[in-house]
């Protein structure tokens, strides 16, 4: 596949509503509704009723005019404390390699790879109040190149307080951006699991110049 020219890619791609996510068909359980009632107002979202649907995003955009770059990766979803039943979903990547963030508080802030939607149970004390509902985003980091197109996978999972396999989760929004030096600098502090991806992709020529330094 040859290199997109520089005029041709986009640093950003954005999908605010669930109706432009780039679902992947046919679609596994997951039903796009809109939730938006006597509010008046239109708040789409695909949802899930049971473990183990899965709604496969992708290939996600190329946002960058190198051959090979390290890109965020953002999953808005609806987080709610509201009734009983909110479960969680599994985050996973085919074609590209993905990593948590490297942040101190990586696990509160941007779960990654298993995610909570029942704000009672999430890590964020934030989120620890009655009737919260409200779209949530995480955050991870993917190793990207254009020759192998990248999927995400979110995967409904089981959670500990629901009972059996009848909970539920909505997904709302996502958006991918090229990492600016300053961050993939952030990035690469070793022992960091991004740093180890950076490692991976040098040895295995990636040429992304921001790379070069990297051992």
């Amino acid at each position: 596949m040859s290199t997109p020219s520089p005029d041709d890619v986009p640093t950003e791609t954005c999908y605010d509503s669930a109706e432009l996510l780039p679902v992947k068909k046919p679609v596994l359980g997951f039903a796009l509704a809109d939730e938006g009632g006597d509010k008046g107002v239109r708040k789409m979202g695909y949802i899930s009723r049971q473990v183990g649907d899965e709604l496969v995003l992708g290939p996600i955009p190329y946002v960058s005019q190198r051959k090979c770059t390290m890109a965020s990766v953002s999953v808005g979803y609806l987080l709610s404390s509201t009734n009983q039943n909110h479960g969680a979903f599994h985050i996973s990547c085919k074609g590209c390699k993905c990593s948590p963030i490297h942040n101190p508080f990586q696990k509160e802030l941007y779960p990654f790879p298993m995610v909570q939607t029942d704000a009672r149970m999430v890590r964020n004390p934030a989120f620890h109040e009655n009737n919260i509902s409200i779209t949530a985003n995480t955050e991870f980091w993917a190793i990207m190149t254009p020759s192998s197109p990248c999927v995400v996978i979110l995967t409904h999972a089981h959670t500990k307080n629901v009972i059996k396999n009848s909970s539920r989760v909505r997904i709302d929004s996502f958006s991918v951006a090229d990492l600016d030096d300053g961050m993939l600098g952030y990035a690469d502090r070793r022992g960091s699991g991004t740093h180890r991806l950076m490692v991976q992709s040098v040895r295995k020529n990636c040429t992304d110049n921001r790379f070069t330094n990297i051992n």
